[in-house]
């Protein structure tokens, strides 16, 4: 689990703080992804720019299913 900021624009996701970036490797630049629904309705979101490794496997080309 990891806690953060973020700020979203119509296509674009920007992650300005994440507390495990910050553990891999302290000052960390910003990762940025663009996002959008799949055929299914599910969010997927590809790096544009991401020095973060560990978050850009949790996050890269992966489809995530709205639950609730």
């Amino acid at each position: 689990m990891s806690s953060g900021l973020y700020s979203t624009t119509e296509d674009t996701i920007t992650f300005d703080a994440d507390s495990d970036c910050a553990v891999q490797r302290p000052h960390v630049e910003q990762g940025t992804y663009a996002w959008a629904l799949d055929d299914r309705g599910r969010l997927v979101m590809t790096a544009r720019y991401e020095p973060c490794p560990g978050r850009m496997e949790d996050l890269d080309g992966n489809a995530y299913t709205r639950v609730g």
